[in-house]
């Protein structure tokens, strides 16, 4: 199995992963890591192959424009409630994986968010830093 290190990093630690978008050889390192939820912040346009998941894992799909912040404030707010429930949710082992298409911008906003939501005695600041170890 190869290192997900190259590709991705954790944001809450055996937990929750984000990084850019997985080819297939990624997408079966994060499953046998048992990532069990794949948050896409990508159009289905903007990839030309698209990874594919066991039937036992959850797809969230919010797609969110390239180099851009989400459009509907309450939209946005859905997903992050949703996703944040989900990491609430998860089993000791199983895992969550965040990704747009380079694994900076838009999965950065979105964790950034949850590192927030989840710790909630980290500063914006804290957050934002985070988002960038």
């Amino acid at each position: 199995m190869g290192d997900y290190k190259i590709f991705c990093s954790y944001f809450i630690e055996e937990k929750a992963l984000f990084g850019g978008f997985p080819s297939q050889e990624q997408a079966d390192i994060l499953l046998g890591m048992n990532v069990k939820y794949f948050v896409d912040l990508t159009f289905p346009t903007e990839v030309p192959t698209k990874y594919t998941i066991s039937d036992d894992c959850r797809y969230i799909n919010y797609p969110i424009p390239d180099r851009s912040v989400p459009n509907n404030v309450t939209d946005f707010t859905s997903v992050l409630l949703r996703v944040s429930d989900v990491l609430n949710s998860l089993s000791e082992n199983e895992k969550l994986y965040v990704h747009c298409k380079g694994g900076h911008g838009r999965s950065g906003i979105l964790v950034a968010c949850l590192i927030y939501l989840y710790f909630q005695n980290k500063s914006t600041r804290e957050c934002l830093t985070l988002t960038n170890e």
